[in-house]
């Protein structure tokens, strides 16, 4: 948990191993709760010790899990937006996902923020 004064709190999992894979929620300060979920995964496309798309079936483990739980109905759609390379949003259950992809030299990173609208 990450606490800055003047800023909401962070609470964040990052995930043992090449530690590509990772997990935040933050708060929405003031009490009000939570502002978003976040489901990151730095996607090695160059091997740098780990192999290329290192952890791939935990990052996809998490969005199954996470999304069944925020958009139950949405699961496959979700997943298909994960593994392409295209900014999506999808709407579902009361929440919003949004998937954004960028592309790095060496590693892209794989973005779902969940928010309630």
């Amino acid at each position: 948990m990450t606490k800055t004064s003047g800023l909401p709190d962070l609470w964040g999992c990052i995930f043992p191993g090449a530690e590509v894979m990772k997990v935040f929620v933050n708060a929405a300060g003031s009490g009000r709760g939570v502002e978003n979920v976040k489901i990151m995964w730095n996607d090695w496309t160059r091997d740098t010790g780990y192999g290329v798309h290192t952890d791939k079936a935990i990052a996809e483990a998490w969005v199954t899990a996470l999304t069944t739980r925020y958009a139950p109905t949405k699961v496959q759609e979700v997943l298909t937006a994960f593994r392409s390379t295209s900014t999506t949003t999808i709407k579902g259950d009361g929440v919003t996902l949004k998937y954004t992809y960028f592309k790095g030299p060496a590693i892209d990173e794989r973005l779902i923020t969940i928010t309630a609208p």
